[in-house]
């Protein structure tokens, strides 16, 4: 795991939600000549022993097809090294997390569709091939099943980890608060309530004495006029 432009080694394994996780991956060639590295498949597990009952959740399969939402390869810096940069998702927030990873590097040569990298652009709402985007028919076989290359090379598999991802979002929250916090607060909340109270006392008041002064007084004090009454 690596900083976030890829120049040394992650400062922490712990992420934020929603942050980017650098992965590096990288051989070294022993042969006449340069090989160039692929991910065929990658997947995140909580415990550092791959087992049949295990659940995991995708990351890369089909011989390359990254598959985890708003993740993507960032751009080759050497035809032996693969730089990857993962969302930190939701669905493992607060768990340890391993990542699996079967890495596969042939002599460089001409890309076809077993030796690829490829990755969804949400935006063109289509395949990409990371290393060279005018040949990304390469990545026609990600929304189905892509065959795995026959021919000989160097392969591996490595397991990262453990990291684990974190919700900081309430992070400044103090939801435990001591009994001298609650005694400080309690007037404040009496002092609001009795406010409430002495404001509907009061309310009610003037509206009673409205009533008696203005409405049943007059009413009361009403007597009709003897003129009035004697014209009609």
């Amino acid at each position: 795991m690596m900083s976030g432009d890829f120049s040394a080694a992650a400062p922490s394994l712990r992420f934020p939600l929603g942050s980017r996780i650098p992965i590096r991956a990288a051989v070294q060639s022993g042969g006449p000549g340069p090989l160039r590295l692929f991910i065929e498949s990658c997947v995140m597990a909580p415990d550092a022993e791959l087992s049949r009952s295990a659940t995991v959740q995708p990351v890369i399969s089909n011989s390359g097809c990254l598959l985890l939402g708003n993740s993507s390869f960032a751009p080759r810096r050497r035809p032996d090294e693969l730089l990857l940069s993962l969302q930190a998702s939701a669905l493992t927030v607060g768990k340890k997390i391993f990542l699996h990873c079967e890495l596969k590097a042939w002599v460089d040569q001409s890309l076809d569709v077993h030796g690829k990298a490829c990755q969804y652009m949400q935006t063109q709402h289509r395949w990409v091939l990371l290393d060279d985007p005018a040949q990304s028919y390469a990545c026609s076989c990600c929304d189905s099943t892509c065959t795995p290359r026959d021919t000989e090379g160097v392969s591996a598999r490595r397991v990262v980890g453990p990291f684990i991802i974190v919700d900081e979002s309430g992070a400044s929250l103090d939801t435990h608060s001591s009994p001298e916090h609650g005694l400080r607060e309690a007037p404040v909340w009496v002092l609001v309530l009795s406010v409430s109270a002495a404001l509907i006392i009061i309310t009610a008041v003037l509206a009673f004495s409205y009533y008696l002064c203005f409405w049943r007084g007059g009413r009361l004090g009403y007597r009709p006029s003897r003129d009035l009454l004697s014209k009609y």
